[in-house]
Formats: structure tokens, sequence, C-alpha cells
């Protein structure tokens, strides 16, 4: 099966810092993510565990948490239309240690 993802020419480069690394490969491919006004969207080529995704305002205040099960994690999107304009902290975490944050406004 074929994935078909439609992104809008608004869709921004959300860039992601930190530590993913993929035990069976020596050249890991990390997971990337994209944003416009109304969702965040990640794509992840290793979907091999549960993906914790956090996002915090400038102020510290979570505003959103989910655990995304290993069979979801290939592709995420998560609605932030909700959101009040600002700038949001975006983090992704496994139960091995990796990370990766970025930053992105509204």
């Amino acid at each position: 099966m074929q994935n078909i993802y439609a992104f809008s020419e608004t869709t921004k480069n959300l860039p992601l810092n930190g530590r993913w690394e993929v035990k069976a490969r020596s050249l890991s491919p990390i997971p990337t993510a994209s944003y416009d006004s109304q969702s965040i969207y990640i794509e992840n080529p290793s979907p091999n565990c549960d993906i914790t995704i956090t996002i915090t305002s400038s102020t510290g205040e979570e505003v959103y948490r989910q655990t995304f099960s290993e069979s979801q994690t290939a592709y995420m999107v998560i609605r932030i239309g909700n959101l009040t304009s600002g700038q949001y902290t975006l983090q992704m975490a496994n139960n091995q240690g990796n990370y990766l944050t970025g930053v992105f406004g509204i």
C-alpha cells in the first residue's frame, strides 16, 4: 500500500534538533516536520517505537501531549488550529532516550 500526502503551499519546514538513533542502521534517517496554520505534519522513516509528542507555549505551559503507538508513527498529524498566536516548542521523545525539539510560531 502506498501513502499519499497533500500539503498546502503555505507549509513551512520545522527544523528539529536533538538525538535520534535507530539501532539497526549505521546512518539513521530522522523524523522530519513541517507545519501550516492548522497542523503539524511529522514523517518518520523508521517507525520502530512509540513516540510522545509534547507542545509547550513560550510561557512553559504544556498545551498538547499525545503518545503515538509504533504502528501510528510513520506519519503523524497534530492539529494546532486552536492555539493562540505565539511561539511554541515541539518535542518528540521515545523510551529509548531519543528526542528532537523544534520551535515554531503561529
